[in-house]
């Protein structure tokens, strides 16, 4: 993998929250413990983020069992993506995400999961199209492996967001995965996906049973708006006026007679945008 997103601040605010668990429970930490962690801060707190990182990586890994494992992890994950060291974020998030006893930082380190996914997602999918008119043999192993990478990328995001927004659909985070999937739809003109997960249409009929705006939890959820939204420039895209107009109304106030969309519009829906934290 090779992209992170640039999420330097919100991490440092996250990572400060760790420490900040850690100072609550220093006075039953063993010296050396309080040592190590000591001196990763430090490191992190002078900007040595190369040297924060592996202290704080090297304190989980030598103690995965100790009453402070789920603080060290975390500040080591948020560590790996304050210097893009995309391998081992994705290898300590996911062993993070793997210990259904550590909760604390479950939101922040599943929106960016998701998020690291999705991007490695499209990084492997451009190499692939990238070597479609490759003639070597070597190239062409090297497009398909690419291809394949990007699919089992997508996977695992879908898979993570649509877990998160099944579990809590009320979360702050709900927004961003909304909006990821949302992106990643648009960019592939997969309105029809989009609608059936969104909006419960089912070849082309709408199905009040399914759908995420049709869940009473969800509904009542901060992604509701973006949902609607979605839905209704989608059917705008397949030439389902009508269909839009209920889906937008919630969100513009009004039933509108038309939205000007130029031929560009849909495709600007990019991956690239920012993901904010809240």
């Amino acid at each position: 993998m090779s992209i992170l997103r640039d999420k330097d601040n919100a991490l440092t605010m996250k990572l400060t929250t760790a420490k900040s668990h850690f100072a609550i429970a220093e006075k039953t930490a063993s010296f050396t413990t309080n040592l190590r962690w000591s001196k990763a801060s430090n490191f992190q707190d002078t900007k040595r983020f190369w040297e924060s990182f592996w202290g704080f990586y090297w304190l989980y890994k030598e103690d995965p069992e100790n009453e402070l494992a789920e603080d060290f992890i975390y500040a080591a994950f948020a560590s790996a993506n304050t210097v893009k060291f995309v391998e081992k974020s994705i290898e300590l998030g996911e062993q993070y995400l793997a210990n259904k006893n550590w909760l604390k930082y479950g939101s922040d380190v599943t929106n960016i999961m998701a998020n690291a996914y999705r991007l490695e997602a499209e990084n492997q999918a451009a190499i692939a199209e990238g070597l479609q008119t490759a003639l070597s043999t070597l190239d062409k192993e090297k497009a398909a492996r690419a291809k394949q990478n990007s699919e089992e990328q997508y996977q695992r995001f879908f898979e993570l967001c649509d877990r998160f927004l099944e579990k809590d659909p009320g979360n702050k985070y709900a927004v961003n995965f909304v909006n990821m999937m949302g992106s990643v739809y648009f960019k592939q003109r997969k309105f029809d996906q989009l609608l059936e997960k969104f909006a419960g249409y089912v070849a082309g009929v709408p199905d009040a049973n399914k759908g995420y705006i049709n869940n009473p939890s969800f509904a009542e959820g901060p992604a509701m708006p973006s949902a609607l939204y979605l839905s209704g420039i989608s059917l705008l895209s397949t030439g389902k006026f009508e269909e839009a107009k209920p889906l937008l109304a919630p969100i513009v106030g009004v039933y509108v007679e038309g939205l000007p969309l130029a031929d560009g519009t849909l495709s600007n829906m990019s991956q690239d945008e920012e993901v904010v934290d809240e």
